[in-house]
């Protein structure tokens, strides 16, 4: 508990979903692969937009924060191993091409890769060298309006940003864009993020549903979610059927761990929480992995169901391996940089 805001350090249940939307995207990536129907493991992405909304909201409103230390916490927290894990893969590329044959890392994909600016790949491609590093091209942008709201009056930032956000999707709908940045800052995915400030403004104002509204938000998100699995053509219409979901469920879950309805306490979820961004950012290239092991011992996983569960619990392994290895040292040596009005290094 901060003692300055009365808030939480950590809100448990944010913390719960954010490893089951990590492990909910590898597991739609693995699916892929082996022929399972699970398409909805991709609406962990508008799951981590409407948190994001949620966690930059709460960390910044009624505190003296200053620019330069909430553009800095979100480069320490976000930058460093995103780095790691691109600079890896754009070598094992160039060493290894029989491996990545859809991967062309030449100097300039993998140099906007790493400034997060949003363009084709030289394989034609709409992603960053990183596949799901597409996903942190919208953090960032939405990092950048949220940081340049906080030269103005705190009482008008809701509703400038709310109007800007607004104003921009609407420009993305009007206006059939094919410029790459000019898509991504006018995407409706921006919504997910203004509806998770919004959530976190009714948290911070005491103006979350009451228990048995909470209740009916979470079980209706989770369903319409799991039903949506067998929905085609979700992409295009991804805020209504995952969006607004996933801002359902984080509704009803948040509402009732303040209330105190429940206190969930689990370490095997806490750990996933913890370890939910090492394990989005490496979840790719570890199924990559067990996947050439397995081909040496004679096992082809392609269209093999059965091998997605244990594919899964490999590549989540291994990401947690990498949270204990490579995630925390590097936020231990990163931890003495300080900027003016730190807004501390642990998001909610």
């Amino acid at each position: 508990m901060s003692l300055a805001t009365g808030r939480p350090s950590q809100i448990l249940s944010i913390q719960y979903v954010r490893g089951i939307a990590a492990i909910g995207v590898a597991a739609f990536h693995g699916s892929l692969l082996t022929n399972v129907s699970f398409s909805v493991g991709n609406a962990g992405v508008d799951a981590f937009f409407v948190i994001s909304g949620f966690v930059m909201w709460l960390i910044t409103s009624g505190r003296n924060v200053t620019m330069a230390a909430f553009f800095g916490q979100r480069i320490k927290r976000v930058v460093p191993i995103y780095w790691v894990v691109t600079l890896f893969l754009a070598l094992a590329a160039s060493l290894k091409p029989n491996l990545f044959p859809r991967e062309n890392p030449t100097v300039p994909h993998v140099v906007e890769s790493l400034l997060f600016i949003p363009h084709v790949a030289p394989n034609g491609a709409a992603w960053p060298l990183l596949i799901q590093g597409w996903t942190l091209n919208y953090e960032m942008f939405f990092y950048l309006l949220v940081g340049l709201l906080l030269i103005i009056s705190a009482s008008t930032r809701l509703a400038t940003l709310t109007v800007f956000i607004v104003i921009l999707t609407c420009i993305g709908r009007l206006f059939p864009f094919v410029d790459r940045i000019a898509l991504t800052d006018t995407s409706p995915l921006l919504l997910e993020f203004l509806a998770g400030v919004w959530l976190a403004q009714a948290w911070i104002s005491d103006r979350l549903p009451p228990v048995w509204l909470a209740w009916s938000m979470l079980w209706s998100g989770a369903s319409v979610l799991v039903a949506s699995n067998w929905l085609p053509n979700v992409e295009g219409f991804r805020v209504l059927i995952w969006g607004i979901p996933a801002l359902l469920i984080l509704t009803g879950l948040v509402s009732l761990e303040k209330s105190k309805t429940i206190r969930p306490r689990l370490r095997l979820l806490k750990l996933l929480g913890d370890s939910s961004y090492s394990i989005y950012l490496t979840h790719s290239l570890a199924i990559l992995a067990i996947t050439v092991l397995l081909a040496r011992i004679g096992v082809n996983i392609a269209g093999q169901p059965y091998l997605l569960a244990p594919i899964l619990v490999g590549a989540v392994a291994i990401g947690v391996v990498f949270y204990w290895l490579v995630e925390r040292p590097l936020a231990g040596l990163l931890r003495p940089v300080r900027f003016p009005q730190n807004i501390g290094t642990q998001d909610p």
